[in-house]
Formats: C-alpha cells, structure tokens, sequence
C-alpha cells in the first residue's frame, strides 16, 4: 500500500487480521501455549526455518517442534515482538504477508537482552472465513545471543 492513499476497506480488513494472527502468534508462543500457535496454521502448513535448515510439513511435524521449543523456552524465556507488518491480497482466498519478529531474552538474573531478529514471510490462505498461515518462511537476520547448549538439552533438542 502507497502511503498517503485511502486504502479499500477489504485491504484494512485483511491487513488488521494478519495483523491479529502475528500479534495472536507472539502472544501464544510466550504463553507456551502450543495448540494455540498450531490453530493459527492451515492443516496442510509448511514452515521453512532457516535458523534449522529445517522445512517443518503439516501440524504434526510443526506441534513437535512447538512442544520442544515451548520447554526450551521455560527454562530460558523469551518474548516475542512484531514489528513492520506488511500484507497484500493475492485473490479472494489468499494473501501474503510480511514482518520482522524481534525475540528478547527474558533470562533470570539478566537484563533483557535481544536474542534475535528474524524476517518472516507468510502466504496466508483463508479456508472456512478465516485467515490462516499456510506457508511461513522464516529467516534469522540477526542472532547476537544463542540458548546455553544444557537448555537445548533439556528440552529434548539434538545439538
């Protein structure tokens, strides 16, 4: 969207639901709550995690790596911010989004700290009124802090 323009009213709609998924996204994910981030995904979702080299395929595959990352996070949490959203409607039914996602490290004992910043990009599919992420790419731009290797550990991470 071109600053300065009046945007459609069916743009402000889809952009402020993207806008609810990201915020909904980081909300959940610092609450741990795993079958909540899961919901916003499509059934069928691929996640392509750059910081893993890892493609995650279907909400199974994504729910397991959910499920290791939430007790990873526990042991030394984070909290997720969303910041520069961006959003265009592709046709009736799909979209695509776009938006940085800053992680502080909320670490006991420690001043927060900024542990990374990831770009992601979302291909957004609505099925039954709702939008939902169907496939996300997720790359790390910036990574000045990293987990203590006895965290990963813990949380079941191969290292």
């Amino acid at each position: 969207m071109d600053p300065g323009y009046e945007p459609d009213l069916a743009d402000l709609r889809l952009r402020a639901a993207y806008q609810e998924i990201v915020d909904e996204f980081c909300r959940r994910t610092d609450a741990y709550d795993v079958e909540g981030i899961v919901d916003l995904f499509t059934d069928d979702m691929v996640i392509h995690m750059h910081v893993a080299d890892e493609v995650l395929v279907g909400k199974e595959a994504f729910r397991a790596q959910q499920t290791k990352a939430a007790v990873l996070h526990r042991i030394e949490p984070l909290g997720h911010y969303a910041t520069n959203v961006t959003c265009r409607r592709v046709d009736d039914d799909r979209a695509e989004g776009r938006h940085s996602a800053l992680i502080v490290a909320l670490w006991e004992g420690r001043p927060p700290s900024i542990f990374a910043i990831l770009d992601e990009r979302d291909v957004l599919r609505r099925q039954g009124g709702r939008w939902r992420i169907a496939e996300r790419f997720s790359a790390v731009v910036g990574t000045p802090m990293s987990h203590s290797p006895e965290a990963f550990q813990a949380a079941g991470f191969t290292i």
